[in-house]
């Protein structure tokens, strides 16, 4: 015959079985993926699209083929793209491919605790402002304090402030009525991921502080003579003693104390018979062994 009528031979529509990692994270500037499958063509490219919109958030840079067409590598740049589950397209030379919607995610990273400043607080403070370093902290994310037995939140922070890098988060954290001890620092990020790292944050009673002492004098004579020291930090169960200033020497301990519930005043008795004349300071030891500095 003499027509020319036409018969087209062309390339299978490449087909995409899995995809590997199928996930990646927002930090990551470079990550290599492999897709399996087949119809894969020297020149191809790698995308992934929107599954909504179908839009396209990245293209691979250059792609390796094996020979039978069935595996292809290339690289993704994940950084600054949005969190969420994409589609992966296979587009071959000749402008065909694949309807598989084969799924590849991004995610935030998981992040990190280098450290905390201050790394310690009184239970006497309402307030106290710390900055956690280490990455991967997001706006709105929280800061507990947690017990490294129990896993339980003891204290979780007022609002936060990251810095861009979200290398820094700032926040704060109402001691008061805590139990003293150390606690682990966690960041808990809005998608509900948080460090693993355990830093620790360390919760004390405050250092007694003594202003003055009532009666401020005695006799030797005197078996029993109840004194009222005034200041704060006093704990149930602190003693009192009378110390030689020059030597550091305790002359004297009280029986036993009654703390008022604010901690700011305790009663207690000294036996002073017997006891050399002259000028003593007054001491608050707590039962966490803290005492007080002034020489009252």
């Amino acid at each position: 015959n003499a027509e020319d009528v036409v018969f087209s031979i062309s390339h299978p529509v490449p087909v995409v079985i899995s995809v590997n990692p199928d996930s990646g994270l927002t930090s990551e500037k470079s990550i290599e993926v492999t897709v399996t499958g087949s119809g894969f063509l020297d020149g191809c490219v790698l995308h992934l699209r929107d599954p909504d919109s179908c839009e396209i958030v990245v293209t691979s840079g250059p792609t390796v083929v094996n020979e039978e067409g069935t595996s292809v590598q290339g690289t993704f740049d994940l950084s600054g793209l949005s969190v969420g589950d994409y589609v992966v397209r296979v587009v071959n030379p000749d402008g065909q491919s694949n309807a598989e919607d084969v799924v590849f995610s991004i995610s935030h990273p998981v992040p990190v605790v280098i450290s905390v400043n201050p790394d310690s607080g009184l239970t006497s403070e309402e307030s106290v402002e710390v900055t956690v370093t280490g990455s991967g902290f997001l706006d709105g994310c929280v800061l507990h304090l947690r017990d490294p037995e129990s896993g339980e939140i003891v204290v979780t922070s007022g609002p936060t402030g990251v810095n861009e890098g979200g290398t820094s988060v700032q926040g704060t954290f109402d001691l008061s009525g805590l139990s003293v001890g150390d606690y682990v620092v966690r960041v808990v990020n809005p998608d509900g991921q948080s460090n693993a790292e355990d830093v620790v944050f360390s919760i004390s009673h405050p250092v007694p502080v003594v202003i003055s002492v009532n009666p401020d004098s005695g006799l030797t004579s005197e078996e029993s003579v109840e004194v009222t020291v005034t200041g704060s930090g006093f704990l149930d169960g602190c003693v009192l003693h009378l110390r030689n200033p020059d030597s550091g020497e305790i002359v004297v301990t009280s029986g036993p104390t009654v703390v008022t519930e604010e901690g700011n005043s305790v009663c207690g008795s000294f036996d002073l018979s017997g006891v050399t004349a002259g000028n003593y300071v007054v001491r608050v030891v707590n039962p966490d062994g803290q005492s007080n500095a002034e020489d009252v």
